[in-house]
């Protein structure tokens, strides 16, 4: 048998198997638990016609006289309770007094020796003539230890085995039909639920690369699908973001590579037009290597975002940061003395991280020359604390600052703070910083005050403590 394809049909399905399971376990039961009560009440209405027919019974003058209960009698024909017969044997087998002709009131050999032990036995049998199966109740009747007589009450079955079988009929046609009817429920009520998805499908199947600003319009309730809607929408959100990020990213890369590609193009091309002297050719040699390294600059930039953009933090293990952004200022510092600019390193002890110590430290190399790079007088101020399980350091210049418009654009790739981009640069170094600082789990961020100067500060988890 085929696995039905769709999840609806599954669903549909297994909604109808399951009712049908339920309802067939409480049919059983019920069917089960209708019959022991009907056999007990069969049995109740046995022990009290029982207890009526031999009650006054007795020996006088060596003779048994039946009770009132017998003499008036309560036979096959007695309105309150049909059905009944009701006969007297002695305790050889002989027939003292019969309600009803049937043979099966008769007791056996074994019934009979139970009943002189002063057994009561309790059993079922079929009428030889008509077939229809009784109930026979056999007491003996005792006077000290000796057996009087014994009494054979019978009922016929035959009520309880018609209702048991009307019931049965009952449980055979409503299973089917209720298994059927919440199968036709769950098919709706499953085609309801799952018509989101079938948009969810709709949607995916015409979502491409070129375009991703399609989104499902289903109203996102707290259900399982409003919220599988929701997080659809969330990642064509995600994705149109990024695709966006990337083809601006492939582009403005295409731009910064294609310019120092065409000043090495334009310098080679006027150098080789005619004959030059050896001063003009080493003036040539100077700008392709000025343009060269520019060019290896920029790619080896690129390279850094796409190895933190694909495997991420590699190395995790203790960094003292103090000492780490105290070398990366005296290394530096070479560059603020040409510009006379005062670089000061205040760094608290015990400043220590978990992290790569090659990543954190370009990621203060690229903070620190920025700074020194936009500043022409006063200095650079750089102080490490840390508070709140954070290291936090700020690199402060007193630079012209940063207008409002263009902060929010720092740290997207490829842009320059300086709108003449006369200080030069790949417009990379503060996306880099800001991808190694998320890459440790902390955060960077930038205020800028024009006339007074910037800040950049980066917080760090701090380091457990040993």
């Amino acid at each position: 048998m085929r696995r039905p394809r769709t999840l609806r049909m599954r669903l549909t399905l297994g909604i109808a198997g399951l009712v049908l399971v339920v309802l067939a376990v409480v049919g059983l039961l019920v069917y089960y638990s209708t019959e022991r009560r009907l056999a007990a009440s069969l049995n109740g209405s046995l022990r009290t016609a029982t207890a009526q027919a031999m009650a006054g019974t007795n020996v006088e003058n060596g003779r048994l006289k039946l009770g009132p209960g017998l003499d008036e009698g309560v036979d096959a024909g007695d309105a309150r309770v049909p059905g009944l017969s009701i006969a007297v044997f002695t305790p050889t087998g002989a027939a003292i007094k019969q309600t009803s002709p049937s043979r099966a009131l008769a007791p056996n050999a074994a019934t009979l020796a139970a009943a002189r032990r002063g057994e009561t036995v309790s059993e079922v049998r079929s009428d030889p003539k008509t077939g229809v199966r009784v109930r026979v109740l056999t007491t003996p009747l005792k006077e000290d230890v000796k057996t009087l007589a014994v009494f054979s009450v019978a009922l016929s079955e035959e009520p309880m085995l018609t209702a048991l079988a009307q019931l049965r009929w009952t449980l055979m046609v409503l299973l089917p039909l209720a298994a059927a009817t919440a199968a036709l429920l769950g098919y709706l009520l499953t085609g309801r639920m799952l018509r989101p998805l079938g948009r969810i499908t709709t949607t995916a199947a015409e979502v491409s690369s070129h375009d991703l600003s399609r989104r499902l319009g289903v109203p996102h309730g707290d259900d399982e699908v409003g919220r599988l809607a929701a997080t659809f929408d969330a990642m064509l959100e995600r994705l149109d973001d990024s695709f966006r990020r990337e083809r601006q990213f492939v582009a403005d890369a295409s731009h910064e590579l294609r310019t120092p590609l065409t000043a090495l193009q334009a310098i080679v091309s006027v150098t080789r037009e005619r004959p030059r002297s050896t001063a003009d050719y080493e003036r040539a040699l100077d700008d392709v290597d000025a343009e060269t390294a520019r060019l290896r600059t920029l790619v080896e930039g690129l390279l850094e975002l796409a190895r933190g953009d694909a495997a991420g933090l590699s190395v995790s293990e203790p960094v003292d940061l103090g000492g780490l952004v105290e070398d990366v200022c005296a290394s530096l510092d070479v560059l603020a003395q040409p510009k006379e600019l005062r670089l000061i390193c205040d760094m608290a002890d015990g400043l220590r991280v978990l992290g790569d110590a090659d990543a954190l430290v370009r990621l203060f190399v690229n903070l620190v020359d920025n700074a020194i790079k936009y500043t022409d007088e006063g200095g650079v101020a750089v102080k490490g604390v840390q508070a709140e399980g954070a290291v936090r350091v700020t690199v402060s210049d007193s630079g012209p600052g940063v207008s409002p418009e263009r902060l929010t654009h720092l740290f997207d790739r490829f842009y320059r703070g300086d709108p003449s981009r006369s200080a030069g640069g790949t417009g990379l170094g503060l996306a880099i910083a800001r991808q190694i600082a998320e890459a440790h789990g902390g955060s960077i961020a930038i205020t800028s005050v024009v006339g007074q100067g910037t800040t950049c500060e980066v917080a760090l988890p701090a380091a457990p403590q040993a």
